[in-house]
């Protein structure tokens, strides 16, 4: 079977090639890794623009305390990483799309300043300078907001809305909580708009971690299979639910335009069940005749 495409499947244009960034409190510089361990990097495949919207989102770990890559051990690999994700809402007609991704072992107290620099460095169109930032509030999360809160003062965070009923409310908290409901909204939502391409996934990491992830009849979450992490997937299942808000909207796909057609509206006239079953056996037959 040949595996050439065809003139209406032409071959999709090669993902961009990331580049690999050292980030720290509100710096950002080039940083060249020193092996095939894609943690404590930040990975850029676009740099921000002023015109775009990104939302940044972040899975708070408890982690281990002064991580560093310079000081790595084999036992880390199966700690969970913290995992920061930045995606560009989609316009005219384009998916969302990943821009960047950092995940390391990194407390929820070391996470928050990476956080914040990213959320400056991705601030687009915001006009205080920072991005729309969401992040699981359930667990270690309550103590990086309250990082990002106080200590940087990062102010644009993603309120917690109660839907299911005619109407959300907006609340005063803000972030991702938890529950067997919400998450089970969560994954479906999420898992929904990637499979039907509305975002492009960049990061072979975050894929490899999608690939991992099993369906947990009993919490009605993904988890990912022992050993393995789901850090990536939660940090971007909370980014695509910001960035399209669906607390308070449906995202509905376009319906089909209508279609001019010469065929009788019966809906709209006063055309009995046997008139009408009369005028579409006589078009059937007028059409037989025609191909004849």
């Amino acid at each position: 079977m040949s595996s050439t495409p065809t003139p209406l499947q032409p071959p999709r244009p090669p993902l961009p090639q990331p580049t690999s960034w050292s980030v720290g409190r509100y710096k950002v510089a080039p940083y060249k890794p020193d092996d095939e361990d894609p943690r404590g990097v930040l990975w850029v495949w676009e740099e921000p623009r002023r015109s775009e919207t990104y939302v940044v989102s972040v899975d708070p770990t408890v982690g281990r305390p002064q991580w560093s890559r310079e000081f790595r051990t084999e036992a880390d690999q199966s700690t969970d990483n913290a995992a920061i994700e930045v995606f560009r809402a989609g316009r005219a007609g384009r998916p969302d799309a990943q821009v960047a991704e950092f995940a390391a072992p990194i407390d929820a107290v070391d996470i928050a300043p990476l956080v914040a620099t990213i959320g400056h460095m991705y601030a687009g169109s915001q006009e205080d300078g920072q991005a729309l930032l969401i992040g699981e509030m359930t667990g270690p999360g309550a103590i990086t907001q309250r990082e990002l809160y106080d200590k940087f003062e990062y102010h644009n965070l993603w309120q917690w809305t109660k839907w299911g009923t005619s109407v959300p409310q907006r609340t005063s908290q803000f972030w991702w909580y938890s529950s067997r409901s919400a998450n089970k909204d969560l994954w479906i939502r999420g898992s929904h708009h990637i499979h039907n391409r509305r975002v492009e996934i960049r990061s072979p990491w975050l894929v490899e971690e999608m690939a991992d992830i099993v369906a947990d009849i009993w919490l009605l979450i993904g988890e990912a299979r022992y050993g393995r992490h789901d850090d990536r997937v939660l940090s971007t299942l909370f980014n695509l639910w910001a960035l399209h808000d669906w607390s308070v909207r449906e995202d509905l796909e376009p319906l089909p335009r209508a279609e001019a057609s010469n065929a009788p509206e019966w809906q709209r006239s006063a055309c009995s069940y046997d008139d009408m079953l009369t005028e579409w056996n006589d078009k059937v037959a007028a059409i037989l005749d025609s191909d004849d």
